[in-house]
């Protein structure tokens, strides 16, 4: 009865932060405050709702400028207990973020970290544990995190890598038809951000690997890489686009193709697969995987290769996108600019929330560390930076001018 319970109450909590994201997303504060007020219960009480509500409001309206709206998620950050569900707090930290208060919501993502690591359940301490940057707290959790745990074989590989093979364990792939391609070979994951001039090009004996997207299937052979595309990684949206576009003889012409869900199965490409993501290590179980980190995440998981990554910058710049690489909204029938905006207020933020960029870049903060992928400069910079601190630039950069 208790999972069952637990069950529940993440469903509903889930629900809610669809709900007040997407009113957010049409300027409706009616329906984000209904929806705010509907989850009371699971928000920490009808006061709470209250505040959190006319705080978002406000912000969609402009009642309230963005650094009124920082202070009143700051201030509301400390009117619950520490024993706060864990939930409770990355929840606040998205609705922070969804109307563009990232500084501020950083206080609320700390606080679900501290409860994350004195959770009784291993694997939300061995979680909390990556948020944190803890190497040490994170082998004391895996060490009681039991084998038959949906989430041990990526815990057991993230450990591998970050101790740099000294703990954990390692979980290499079995596609016996995958691994002829990538097994001990370089390969470059490059970004869509645009690069510095005079940055090195990719080596020629490098495969390449790329996020596709609708209208972002080939690259001019002046960019980093020649142009170069062996390896492509699609996500959800974009493989149902694709198969609805009968775009199957386009992306033939790939070495090979990795799905982020089965979804992909249907395009019928044989040098095709499903790609291996990191889901399960992310604090909430409705966080989305940015592509870029699946990509690395997926190709560690391939024995003797050397993974780098270069022109991502995690979005710590308005720039995210080459013009050559800048998406096709199709359900807006439009391309987005090159901050990856349609031109939809708080359109970045709210997007930026549900795949919580902050904890990715923890995620990948701990494998640049230990070696187990490399960057370049721009990328090295960005990793290197603290989690408030990133979120404060994210906040400069998107959230005051509601991006």
């Amino acid at each position: 009865m208790s999972s069952l319970l637990q069950r529940y109450i993440f469903v509903r909590r889930r629900e809610i932060l669809l709900a007040a994201k997407n009113a957010i997303t049409a300027m409706d504060t009616v329906s984000a405050t209904t929806a705010i007020h509907r989850g009371s219960a699971y928000l920490g009480g009808r006061s709470v709702a209250k505040r959190v509500a006319e705080t978002v409001t406000g912000r969609m309206s402009d009642h309230l400028s963005h650094e009124s709206a920082s202070e009143a998620w700051q201030e509301l950050s400390h009117t619950l207990p520490a024993s706060t569900n864990p939930q409770v707090w990355f929840m606040m930290e998205s609705l922070a973020q969804a109307v563009g208060c990232f500084r501020a919501s950083a206080d609320w993502g700390e606080k679900g970290v501290s409860a994350l690591l004195r959770s009784r359940t291993p694997l939300d301490r061995f979680i909390g544990a990556i948020q944190a940057r803890d190497s040490d707290a994170a082998t004391e959790a895996f060490h009681s995190l039991p084998r038959d745990n949906q989430a041990w074989g990526d815990a057991a590989h993230y450990l591998w890598l970050w101790s740099k093979g000294a703990k954990g364990e390692p979980q290499w792939s079995t596609d016996s038809e995958w691994l002829k391609v990538v097994a001990g070979q370089s390969i470059t994951i490059v970004g869509p951000a645009p690069t510095p001039k005079g940055a090195p090009p990719v080596p020629s004996g490098s495969l390449v690997a790329r996020v596709i997207a609708p209208g972002v299937t080939q690259w001019p052979a002046s960019d980093i890489a020649g142009g170069r595309c062996e390896l492509a990684y699609s996500n959800s949206k974009s493989t149902k686009w694709f198969i609805r576009e009968g775009a199957s003889a386009d992306l033939e012409k790939l070495r090979y193709l990795s799905y982020r869900t089965s979804s992909g199965d249907a395009l019928e490409i044989t040098h095709s697969r499903v790609a291996r993501h990191h889901k399960s290590l992310l604090p909430m179980p409705w966080d989305r995987t940015n592509m870029v980190p699946v990509a690395a995440w997926d190709l560690l998981h391939v024995p003797k290769a050397q993974v780098s990554i270069v022109a991502s910058n995690f979005f710590a710049s308005r720039t995210a996108y080459t013009a050559n690489d800048v998406r096709f909204d199709a359900e807006r029938n439009q391309a987005t600019d090159q901050s990856g905006s349609t031109g939809i207020v708080f359109e970045r933020c709210v997007s930026f929330s549900f795949h919580n960029i902050g904890a990715h870049l923890n995620v990948m903060a701990n494998l640049a560390a230990s070696g187990a992928v490399s960057f370049d400069a721009e990328g090295s910079a960005v990793v290197a930076t603290s989690y408030r601190d990133y979120l404060a630039e994210i906040d400069e950069l998107y959230g005051v001018a509601k991006v």
